[in-house]
């Protein structure tokens, strides 16, 4: 399995000296080879806390691929329809272009599974053995993409929205054969949001609407998980696939 994630310095949730604790804990910890994505400038900061595990791709964020759909007026629109004022627009636009990552990554190396996974996963100490693990768990038997389901979601919402969390986007596990279709499908369901004046900046909420529509891709859920009080091995709700997989 490859696993894939990117950092930029953009107006972000925290500030940025959390992430980089974060990062850095995240590349002491990973043994499984990692694409991560990043700028010019934030490569000349992280390169030096990178093991030989962790290959590093120079993509400017301006020149991300979600802009040649989504441009940055369609971001700014969507952030001003957002209830969640820590938000900004380059946030949405990151977290669109997620599965454009995972795409190039795709092309580049041959893996079956590609698993994206937040820069900012890694919260405390205490995970390391989660992540020395990472990867090497388990893998699915069916292709498809997996994400964190934290709670059963209604069938009947067309768009999800906050407050209401059903889908945790922080880990998406994606095999080859389903990566192109996936994207296909978000961007229509990134459309449609928008279209009707609901905010597509959260990544959760569309991710929830795209399995909504589209039942091939599988929700991995909390309480369906095979593994003994997983409740208590699992470092965080948001998290768990770093103890699944």
């Amino acid at each position: 399995m490859l696993v894939v994630s990117a950092y930029y310095m953009i107006p972000s949730k925290q500030p940025h000296a959390f992430y980089m604790g974060n990062i850095q804990r995240y590349f002491r910890f990973m043994k499984t080879r990692v694409i991560f994505y990043t700028s010019q400038d934030m490569f000349k900061r992280l390169s030096p806390y990178a093991g030989k595990n962790i290959t590093f791709r120079i993509v400017e964020f301006k020149h991300l691929e979600v802009f040649k759909e989504f441009p940055k007026e369609f971001w700014e629109r969507q952030i001003q329809r957002d209830p969640e004022s820590y938000h900004t627009w380059q946030l949405g636009a990151i977290w669109a272009n997620k599965k454009y990552f995972v795409s190039a990554a795709a092309k580049e190396f041959p893996d079956e599974w590609i698993m994206w996974m937040d820069a900012g996963c890694v919260r405390k100490e205490t995970w390391a053995p989660f992540v020395d693990e990472f990867t090497r768990r388990r893998l699915p038997i069916t292709p498809s993409v997996y994400a964190q389901v934290l709670n059963p979601f209604p069938k009947d919402v067309t768009f999800f929205k906050y407050p209401n969390v059903y889908v945790a986007g922080a880990l998406i596990l994606f095999h080859r054969s389903c990566i192109q279709d996936y994207i296909n499908n978000y961007n229509t369901i990134l459309k449609e949001y928008d279209a009707n004046s609901v905010s597509a900046t959260m990544d959760q909420y569309i991710m929830a609407s795209v399995m909504n529509r589209y039942p091939r891709w599988i929700g991995v859920e909390r309480m369906k998980l095979d593994i003994i009080d997983y409740l208590n091995t699992c470092p965080d709700p948001w998290f768990f696939f770093l103890a699944y997989f």
